[in-house]
């Protein structure tokens, strides 16, 4: 996997026992979730990282999408980003 396939979450503030991420494209149709244990890797190293595959297993098609990040008490849209071919 490719470093670009990491998105930056270094300025949110996290609580890993009750972390969940959601990626949406620009429609806001839901694209992928990410629980506590497909995270938990990563968190450490305040990174996310992403297969650019769909939670059906589909590659992703080009595009602009957001992603939200939801602790115990607070969902926090991070920011959009793109995928490029």
């Amino acid at each position: 996997m490719s470093a670009s396939n990491y998105l930056n979450i270094a300025n949110i503030p996290l609580e890993v026992t009750k972390l969940g991420a959601r990626i949406y494209n620009i429609n806001g149709e839901f694209i992928k979730s990410f629980s506590v244990l497909d995270l938990a890797d990563d968190i450490n190293k305040k990174m996310l990282r992403w297969d650019l595959r769909n939670d059906s297993g589909d590659k992703v098609a080009p595009g602009v999408y957001f992603i939200t990040i939801k602790t115990d008490s607070t969902k926090i849209q991070i920011k959009k980003f793109a995928v490029k071919k």
